[in-house]
């Protein structure tokens, strides 16, 4: 996440989102057994639908708790299910 979020809160808003991704596929977070892994996220999908309903929660979740703009909401948005998010099943 950029430097729209200090670091404190960019911590917090990581945790938060990465929480609710594993939620999505019925995994809790922290997970040490998967996360250890340095592939860890390739080890799960989900389809093009739960991805589009994921990144709408997670745009709302940046704008109301943490009041990012609506563009960098998106941008962070994009850039964390780039580097972290799930594989897509088509």
């Amino acid at each position: 996440m950029s430097g729209e979020i200090d670091k404190m809160n960019k911590t917090k808003a990581y945790k938060e989102c990465i929480t609710e991704m594993f939620k999505r596929v019925g995994l809790v977070y922290p997970n040490k057994e998967l996360t250890d892994n340095p592939n860890w996220y390739t080890k799960y999908t989900w389809t093009m639908d739960e991805e589009n309903s994921y990144k709408e929660w997670m745009k709302k979740h940046l704008r109301s708790v943490h009041k990012l703009p609506k563009i960098s909401a998106s941008k962070e948005t994009e850039w964390f299910l780039l580097a972290y998010g799930w594989k897509t099943k088509y």
